[in-house]
Formats: C-alpha cells, structure tokens, sequence
C-alpha cells in the first residue's frame, strides 16, 4: 500500500524466511532532497527526516503483542529511501 510518507512493500528476510512488510520512506524530495553548497538539508527535508527518526526509535522501543515488530532499517543514500522492516500481519 501507499500512505502519506511512503509505500509498503511485501519482502521476504532471506535468513529466516519470513515474510516480513518493508515500509519505504523517501527521505530526499527529488534533487531537492541534496544538501547544499552550505551542506545543511532544505527544512522541509530535515523536517521529515525528524519525522522519520522519530518513527523509528518509537518503533525500537515498542514491545507489545498488539503492536507490529520492528526488525531493523537500512538507508539507501544513493536514492534517498529509508527502508523499514517490519513483522508481517496478513490483512493488517
């Protein structure tokens, strides 16, 4: 699926075999998202980078048989996506 910040992919943890969710955020809007000749990110990107950060470590810290488990996140520099991988819930 598609939300406000990203999509949600199926994936599979090709150690365990898992199927586990794979929530991909752009973190870098376009050619927007580079940093400058000032080296400081365009706001609105460090303002979602916040946002993201944010998510993760919330989702570090959760344990709760009610709440989705956060496996681990990885970030792609080159095309400016922070994937997110997270247990899989069949019809959640």
């Amino acid at each position: 699926g598609r939300g406000a910040f990203g999509a949600v992919y199926l994936g599979l943890n090709l150690d365990s075999g898992e199927l586990i969710a794979v929530k991909q955020v752009e973190v870098a809007m376009g050619g927007a998202g580079s940093a400058g000749s000032s080296g400081k990110l365009p706001a609105a990107v460090a303002s979602r980078l916040r946002e993201v950060e944010g998510e993760v470590a919330l989702l570090r810290r959760l344990q709760h048989p009610s709440i989705v488990r956060y496996i681990g996140a990885e970030t792609d520099e080159a095309r400016g996506v922070l994937s997110i991988f997270l247990e899989y819930v069949p019809g959640g």
